[in-house]
């Protein structure tokens, strides 16, 4: 009889990464189907924030736009903005916002 314990037991290895010098980026979801990249960045020009890209895709759905905003800030800068713009209304829909750190593999 196998008294083992089953299951994938992966080793993990805690890394320190600074995330200050991480591309930092908020994802806005729930665009309005007739967003354009100078919308998003005009909504986003009312926060401040120096916005580095916006890249918009629907993934294949027409009815489901997001943008993903580069940004030049830190960590704390791109969640101030994405809980500004969490929840707001835009052309009649309410924006969903949160702030992603993206790692890129760049030196």
């Amino acid at each position: 009889m196998d008294t083992s314990p089953s299951g994938d037991y992966s080793l993990v290895v805690p890394v320190s990464v600074q995330l200050d010098i991480l591309p930092m980026n908020v994802l806005i979801d729930h665009l309005p189907t007739d967003a354009t990249e100078a919308g998003v960045r005009e909504i986003l020009a009312e926060h401040g924030v120096p916005v580095t890209s916006v890249r918009l895709s629907n993934e294949g759905n027409p009815d489901h736009l997001v943008a993903v905003v580069a940004l030049d800030t830190d960590e704390a800068g791109a969640r101030a903005l994405a809980g500004m713009v969490d929840g707001r209304l835009w052309k009649g829909r309410r924006l969903s916002a949160r702030a992603l750190t993206l790692f890129t593999g760049e030196d």
